[in-house]
């Protein structure tokens, strides 16, 4: 895979590709005051992305019901300098090698570092169990879980940047071990 900063003619099909996938409509004038970064195949077809937002609104923190005090206690630790959002993340479902996937996420999570905010908060729907399951891995810290304002159950978390190269650090061997066939997946 290739990555690469969409063109505007790309955000648009970032934006069907990640409704389709994902059920979330990220609006256009979001995604336009993001960075939006595609994954490319060898065919150059877009076939994953994710966005890094550095301004408000963050529409994670949005989710949160207005009555709910985490939103203005992380915001009031964090600082809004001090913040970046993860969001709009997805790979096409034809990529199915954990060399693949352990590649996207790696590339998602040093992009994410590389912007050099202390604080990365990303939410996820309760009914997305495997990037549940991805995000649980990282140890995040739970601003809010429950009903967002939309009517989904959601998670919303931070991450700090030690958080994820100390995943890295444990995960490494694991992964390598996985990825040359080295142990048995669970299910095989």
């Amino acid at each position: 895979m290739k990555y690469r900063i969409l063109t505007v003619r790309e955000i648009c099909d970032f934006q069907h590709k990640f409704k389709t996938l994902g059920g979330v409509n990220l609006p256009e004038n979001y995604l336009q005051d993001s960075r939006v970064v595609g994954a490319f195949d060898e065919h150059q077809q877009l076939i994953g992305g994710w966005t890094l937002r550095l301004v408000k609104p963050f529409r994670a923190l949005e989710l949160i019901p207005a009555h709910s005090p985490q939103v203005q206690t992380f915001m009031e630790k964090a600082g809004l300098s001090n913040i970046v959002e993860l969001n709009g993340v997805w790979i096409d479902p034809k990529v199915t090698t954990t060399k693949e996937s352990f590649r996207f996420w790696r590339e998602v999570l040093r992009d994410t570092i590389a912007q050099k905010r202390k604080y990365i908060v990303f939410g996820y729907p309760e009914s997305k169990q495997g990037l549940k399951r991805f995000y649980e891995r990282l140890d995040p810290n739970i601003i809010f879980t429950g009903e967002t304002v939309f009517g989904v159950e959601a998670t919303v978390a931070y991450l700090t940047p030690s958080k994820i190269r100390n995943f890295y650090f444990k995960q490494a061997p694991w992964l390598l071990c996985r990825h040359f066939n080295l142990i048995k997946r669970s299910g095989s």
